[in-house]
């Protein structure tokens, strides 16, 4: 459509070329000064529940007590957001895997070996 408009056609003549709508065609040339070589621009998505304050306070909290659950995480911080969130913003900031895992408890037979 572009390459056409920028050849001189006229946008009735390229709606009738393509089969597109004369709607889509006017969209396509006026929405391309602001397309990446012709791909739209990614969508923006939903706005963060959080401030940046809170995301910071999480950080230093997990940071400070490594072992605490997300539960407690979300209650010793009094903030608002599921755990699904604190797993994001742990995530986005390279912490994995955070939490110890539960051993078995050391058994006599173990103790001996």
């Amino acid at each position: 459509i572009i390459g056409m408009h920028d050849g001189g056609k006229n946008k009735a003549h390229i709606s009738q070329y393509y089969y597109h709508p004369y709607s889509t065609v006017t969209n396509t040339i006026i929405n391309n000064p602001l397309r990446n070589n012709g791909e739209s621009l990614p969508r923006t998505g939903a706005p963060k529940c959080y401030t940046n304050a809170e995301e910071r306070l999480v950080l230093r909290h997990v940071r400070r007590f490594p072992k605490d659950t997300y539960a407690q995480v979300i209650t010793d911080c009094a903030v608002t957001f599921k755990k699904g969130t604190v797993k994001k913003i742990l995530k986005e900031h390279g912490i994995k895997n955070w939490k110890c895992k539960r051993r078995p408890f050391l058994t006599q037979k173990n103790a001996n070996k």
